[in-house]
């Protein structure tokens, strides 16, 4: 597993030391997370409203570590965490979101 993990955040691009520790994770926000859906270089959350303060967080604290990813909160027509990204990010990111394994997401 920590080889896994090791191999996602070299595809990701993380600086998880630049992450302040107090953030919420992706294990945090994955309770609120109402449906995904993907186009090519996007990967879209959509978020229960109960989850916004949370996600604002969250997408603050991955623009800190993971630069080469866009993170942006939406409300228009709903709340939604919009991750923009290369492919190969975007096949990590929705892999590890197909398997449940979004603890992965730092």
């Amino acid at each position: 597993m920590a080889r896994e993990t090791d191999e996602l955040l070299q595809v990701l691009a993380c600086e998880l030391d630049l992450r302040p520790a107090s953030a919420p994770t992706a294990a945090d926000i994955s309770k609120f997370v109402t449906a995904v859906t993907r186009d090519k270089g996007t990967l879209v959350l959509h978020i229960a409203e109960a989850g916004g303060e949370i996600v604002q967080a969250f997408a603050e604290a991955e623009r800190l570590c993971c630069t080469d990813i866009g993170w942006s909160v939406t409300d228009e027509p709903a709340l939604r965490l919009v991750i923009t990204a290369s492919e190969t990010q975007v096949d990590a990111l929705a892999g590890m979101i197909a398997t449940n394994n979004i603890e992965g997401i730092q």
